[in-house]
């Protein structure tokens, strides 16, 4: 029995290799993968798989990766080092050929005496699990089938030549490798042509369209909109108290603060990446300053979006000039104004630009907006929420973060 699958969503199929791939190695007491390339999102979409496995000590795991020009993650490989590296039965191998690359796409599950074998173009990424045009052949094979023999002696060659003493030190030597080759090609495009033209000449509508008809099928990176609509009201509720004048202890700070940025113990309620990064700063000696840069915000909220981000990134700099403020930047500024309203202000960080960058509009880095760029961001936005039929910069933000990890 086979059954084709091809990252294809119509009225009456979905064969998508994140459903069909993911649901195979749930079920699988033994499993082997080899692919040319994992991306982080890719590993995060079987990371939980992998450890609930290996902690009911199923059968064999074994992986073969390759590393391409520095496509593979080196996060992904040592999470997935440290998560099998406890149990000797569980096998990685990074596939470095002296020449050319590693490029095998092969997952194969065993699960109750059946072998079922998935073989096509589609990589351990985000891409070739939802977006990319992949194509692989599914089938489930007898144990004793020939081809099946075959398969196991190319995996053993592959054993036999990518064999390594020091796992450990060769991911590290990798790591640092694939960060001078990235820093060296740092700022360079990725070459792509479209058959059709955009129908919008400032942003790659169809392109979106595409994206955001997969969003929902992206598993931990979809968000249910009317959970986030409910997140940023307890937000506003958080961000009032603190604007307001009443006297609030360390405790009372901290159980409004903390939510906000997703710290330990805490649910998160705005979701810019890393947000919480160097915000222990701000909760330990700039608490007056956090409050006094919402109160400046909301003062500002009435005014045309760009003179209001202007404005307010102004006093924040000045803040931080004059040692006020630590441990907050544009990304919780705009969190901020986007809190209070939705529909005017948008958060601004390093994934919405890149998602833009990918969608063929390209801007500065954040900590470089201005009032004016600002303006153009949101113009920017406006168009894709009302192409995409979204009711709020809230749905673009959770929908762009989606887009930053799909590699």
């Amino acid at each position: 029995m086979f059954q084709i699958i091809s990252n294809t969503i119509d009225s009456q199929t979905t064969f998508l290799h994140n459903n069909h791939i993911t649901d195979l190695l749930l079920k699988a007491d033994e499993a082997v993968i080899a692919v040319a390339f994992m991306s982080y999102s890719g590993w995060e979409q079987i990371k939980q798989i992998i450890k609930d496995h290996v902690n009911s000590k199923k059968g064999q795991l074994k992986f073969f990766v390759g590393t391409g020009d520095a496509i593979t993650d080196p996060r992904a490989l040592k999470e997935l080092y440290n998560t099998i590296k406890k149990h000797k039965k569980h096998q990685m191998f990074l596939c470095t050929p002296d020449d050319g690359i590693f490029h095998s796409k092969i997952y194969l599950f065993k699960s109750e005496g059946k072998q079922t074998l998935v073989i096509g173009s589609a990589n351990l990424t985000t891409a070739g699990f939802l977006n990319n045009d992949e194509v692989s052949l599914s089938i489930t094979i007898n144990s004793d089938a020939a081809e099946l023999k075959q398969l196991l002696d190319y995996f053993s060659i592959l054993e036999t030549k990518y064999s390594c003493e020091n796992l450990s030190e060769l991911l590290s030597d990798y790591e640092a490798a694939a960060k001078q080759y990235k820093e060296k090609n740092k700022g360079s495009q990725k070459f792509k042509f479209r058959r059709h033209k955009n129908s919008n000449n400032e942003v790659d509508i169809e392109m979106l369209r595409h994206n955001y008809q997969l969003y929902p099928y992206s598993g931990k990176y979809y968000v249910d909109p009317s959970k986030r609509v409910l997140e940023y009201k307890t937000a506003k509720l958080n961000l009032e108290t603190l604007a307001s004048d009443v006297s609030l202890s360390d405790f009372e700070f901290e159980n409004l603060f903390k939510p906000l940025m997703g710290h330990s113990g805490y649910t998160k309620l705005w979701h810019s990446g890393s947000i919480h990064r160097h915000t222990h700063e701000t909760l330990n000696f700039h608490k007056e300053g956090f409050r006094s840069l919402i109160r400046f915000v909301k003062q500002t909220i009435n005014l045309p979006a760009g003179q209001a981000f202007e404005d307010s990134y102004m006093y924040l700099k000045k803040m931080k000039k004059d040692k006020k403020l630590f441990g907050v930047s544009e990304n919780i500024l705009t969190e901020i104004m986007m809190t209070y309203n939705p529909l005017k202000f948008a958060n601004l960080n390093v994934n919405p630009v890149d998602a833009l960058r990918k969608a063929g509009c390209v801007f500065p880095s954040p900590s470089s907006f201005k009032g004016e760029t600002y303006e153009r961001y949101l113009h920017i936005l406006n168009l894709i929420k009302t192409d995409l039929k979204m009711e709020t910069f809230l749905e673009i933000d959770s929908f762009f973060n989606f887009m930053y990890w799909d590699e």
